[in-house]
């Protein structure tokens, strides 16, 4: 059966009813958010309602399909020219690696892309293509002066807060069109091929020539037949309508309306088709309508017969309208008065069909919503056709929806968290499966903090999502350098592709002073405060050079105070580098010790390359406590790993020089590190001094961010709550949220415990550009990492249940949703990085009678 439009251009559409102009929603943050911020969401889209009240509205929910050979292609050419070629035949190669990514999303059937869009019933006037490009070129066709100015003023309402929705494009609007006839279906690149062009009623039939719908009469379901790869494909589609409207509070923690079925394993699509009118007008309108089905109700007491059910519901129905204009509590401005369909997909009629019936029970029991199915199957599934409406809405079916439950719509559609350029790390759970692409320098690219944060119990997956990003770091030719104190990542370095790639440096056998404190903090360097010259006409010569000079003057004064910071850095790190050296209870019992060693280290400064000894020789002359101190500090430098920090004459100062070369690999897999959850003074001299360590091979790497030039830069620190707990990390942070934004670095911190971040700065949450939380089974730990996210501590539950490999994810844009990361199509690397493996679980029978193993 042909389309009821006549002509398609842009993203206006003329049907049998009127002139139709497409927007497509954008994503907005509405999934773990807090209270205010939805409440806020809903009041500005219900802004957008009042805008549009005395308009025909249609909301289509739908799914875009993952481009996945799109994506790769993209991908590749950004990639291929700095990605490292393996130095073993045996390696899979980066091509394979995007190959074996691409194949990954394709073959995972429910990876999905939810997307929403809104069409706005302009006029019921008529147009031909010609009158419609006028109407998108700002002209005003004859006999459509009033159609011009509701474009016009639908353009600015759609494109206001809570919406911020856009004409969506011409080949946008074919799919939109080719996809709704055929659901579940993929669209035909054909189908697409004239949309810059447009459609008129001559060449309308491309849409409907390849397909085929059929459906008996009071059938469950429509039989769809298209055209489809070169072969004929077949679906089934079945169709139900929201026949009671769900009651809401003011801040529901169900589900929105939409997003009831992003839940489960197959796709639902939904359209409403709607009209917007005044609350008040529609409060009259119920008014006239109870005072008539009184009088029939009344009627029929008297001649003593009972009134029918159907009678009284409608009654109860029109007062209920009425009441909301005394409900001070609901926003009864604007009412949306159509039917709200929900359309599910399947391979044959007894699929789909069950597929429906389980939408219906989920509704009943989670939404307190009814959703009917009706015999008119195959007029309910073209009503989600743009300018197809089924006639049914005019006489069943109809509800009155608030419109404070209408602005729940549009943002249960975002599923998009990190970013779309990276390589694939997974998808979203919990609502649709979107597919998941992240790479850690997308927040520097932004303009935003490289600092990632992970946090979880052990065995929660961290390790699995950091290490796996930083191989693929490794493997795009960046500089990634990684700390392991437990030497767990070694096992990566088998792997074919990173043999002979990485450099490992166990802090037992490093090089000596490679973390000596005066060494750690690079030093700025002019030329980064250098002012570029411009050619200048000569007129304008003396003017151009007074503003250069006063640039000059405030890019030295912005070098001076690099530099001057900077040696604060050092001097501050040598202080707790130095404390580390003595014994745990000493520090704590003696408060006087960190004011000798920081009188010390200040009288010798923090130059850059200053020799440690100079401030243990400086230490010894504050008095009798200075001594001591100074004694058991020369001491410790022939202990673990002293000569790292302490080193002896002999050794040479390019030992920090590695890292703008080659990824680096730090392990300590013998060096006792301290529980988490060990208070300080319970550290014997082993852990005391392992500590230390980590905390210097922590600001070692940290030096990569320094590195001149906007070449991609990684640093992962593995098991960071180890250095907490010292004014040295709130530096860290500082430095990662400030220079990894100007030298094109990330700097992931993993740990397990994310009050040690909070104890130390409360405000230490807006350092952070990304936040992962794997599963907190404490409920206070749940809490801390919630606070570090700037999420609200309200979705504790969640943290806590997450399964294994499972995160909640916060991204730079303020974006969240749960996220399992996914590196399984890539086997060494998945069961090189397992450090849990799954038990085989077994049930034993305790009475003695047998042993039962799964």
């Amino acid at each position: 059966m042909p389309l009821r439009a006549t002509a398609v251009v842009g993203n206006l559409v003329s049907a049998g009813d009127g002139i139709w102009a497409w927007y497509r929603l954008a994503d907005a943050s509405y999934w773990f958010t807090d209270v205010s911020r939805r409440r806020h969401q809903r009041g500005a889209v219900m802004a957008r309602f009042a805008d549009l009240v005395g308009h025909r509205i249609q909301f289509r929910i739908t799914e875009h399909p993952v481009a996945a050979r799109a994506w790769g292609a993209d991908f590749r050419s950004r990639t291929a020219h700095r990605a490292r070629t393996p130095e073993s035949a045996r390696a899979e190669s980066w091509d394979d690696v995007i190959e074996l990514m691409q194949q990954r999303i394709e073959e995972l059937p429910a990876l999905t892309v939810p997307a929403g869009y809104v069409g706005v019933r302009l006029g019921r006037q008529r147009a031909d293509p010609d009158q419609l490009a006028a109407l998108l070129r700002g002209e005003v066709p004859r006999g459509l002066k009033d159609t011009a100015e509701a474009l016009m003023h639908a353009d600015h309402a759609v494109s206001g807060e809570g919406w911020t929705a856009r004409p969506v494009t011409a080949r946008r609007m074919a799919w939109l069109i080719a996809s709704s006839l055929t659901p579940g279906l993929p669209v035909s690149s054909e189908s697409l091929l004239g949309a810059e062009d447009g459609w008129d009623s001559a060449t309308m039939e491309e849409f409907t020539a390849p397909v085929r719908a059929t459906a008996e009469p009071w059938a469950p379901a429509v039989r769809i037949e298209a055209v489809r790869q070169g072969r004929v494909q077949t679906v089934w589609a079945a169709v139900a309508s929201l026949s009671r409207t769900p009651s809401r509070f003011e801040d529901d923690p169900r589900a929105p309306l939409f997003a009831w079925g992003l839940g489960l394993p197959w796709k639902v699509q939904w359209c409403a088709d709607l009209d917007v009118v005044d609350g008040h007008d529609l409060s009259k309108r119920a008014t006239r309508v109870r005072e008539e089905l009184e009088d029939q109700i009344d009627h029929m007491g008297e001649l003593r017969r009972k009134a029918p059910l159907r009678l009284t519901r409608l009654r109860d129905e029109a007062a209920r309208v009425e009441d909301d204009r005394t409900d001070p509590l609901l926003d009864v401005r604007v009412r949306l008065v159509g039917t709200v369909r929900a359309l599910v997909t399947g391979a044959s009629r007894e699929e789909v069909v069950a597929r429906l019936d389980e939408l219906v029970r989920r509704a009943v029991r989670d939404q307190g919503a009814v959703l009917s199915t009706h015999p008119g199957q195959w007029a309910a599934v073209r009503s989600f056709v743009p300018g197809e409406h089924d006639p049914t809405t005019t006489t069943g079916f109809v509800r009155e929806v608030p419109a404070a439950l209408g602005a729940t719509w549009g943002p249960n559609t975002s599923t998009r968290v990190l970013d779309e350029v990276g390589p694939y790390r997974g998808w979203t759970t919990r609502r649709a499966t979107t597919p998941v692409f992240w790479s850690p320098q997308d927040g520097p690219a932004h303009g935003r903090s490289g600092l990632t944060v992970i946090c979880g119990v052990q065995g929660g997956g961290k390790t699995y999502a950091a290490a796996s990003t930083w191989e693929l770091e490794v493997r795009m030719g960046h500089l990634a350098h990684v700390l392991d104190p437990s030497g767990l990542l070694r096992k990566l370095l088998e792997l074919p592709a990173l043999r002979r790639t990485v450099r490992e440096i166990d802090l037992q056998h490093a090089a000596s002073g490679m973390l000596s404190p005066w060494r750690l903090v690079p030093e700025p360097k002019r030329e980064e405060f250098s002012t570029a010259v411009a050619a200048v006409a000569p007129e304008y010569e003396a003017e151009y050079a007074a503003e250069l000079a006063d640039r000059e003057l405030r890019r030295d004064r912005a070098y001076e105070s690099a530099r001057s910071a900077a040696d604060e850095e050092r001097r501050s790190l040598a202080v707790e580098l130095l404390l580390s050296r003595l014994p745990a209870q000493l520090v704590e019992d003696s408060p006087e010790a960190r004011i000798i060693l920081r009188a010390g280290v200040n009288s010798v400064g923090g130059a850059f390359g200053t020799d440690p000894w100079q401030a243990v020789e400086a230490i010894a002359k504050e008095g009798e406590r200075g001594k001591a101190i100074a004694r058991i500090i020369r001491d410790s430098a022939s202990a673990r790993g002293g000569r790292l920090i302490l080193p002896p004459p002999t050794a040479k100062e390019s030992a920090t020089d590695l890292l703008a070369h080659d990824p680096v690999l730090i392990t300590a897999p013998n060096m006792p590190v301290p529980a988490a959850n060990l208070q300080r003074r319970q550290w014997s001299e082993d852990e005391q001094l392992a500590a230390g360590l980590m905390r210097a091979a922590a600001w070692f790497l940290t030096r990569a961010i320094y590195l001149t030039g906007q070449d991609p830069k990684f640093v992962d620190i593995e098991e960071a709550g180890d250095i907490g707990g010292s004014e040295a990390v709130r530096g860290l942070a500082q430095r990662a949220s400030l220079h990894t934004r100007k030298s094109n670095a990330a700097l992931l911190l993993s740990l397990q415990n994310p009050s040690r971040l909070l104890d130390l700065d409360p405000e230490i949450g807006n350092l952070i550009g990304t936040m992962m939380i794997g599963r907190s089974e404490d409920p206070g730990a749940a809490a801390a990492a919630l606070r570090l996210a700037g999420l609200s501590p309200e979705f504790a539950g969640v943290v806590q249940h997450l399964r294994t490999g499972e995160m909640l994810v916060r991204d730079h844009h303020g974006r969240a949703a749960t996220v399992h990361w996914d590196s399984e199509y890539r086997t060494a690397l998945h069961e090189a990085l397992r450090s849990n493996p799954p038990a085989t679980s077994t049930d034993v029978d305790i009475t003695g009678v047998e042993v039962l193993t799964a």
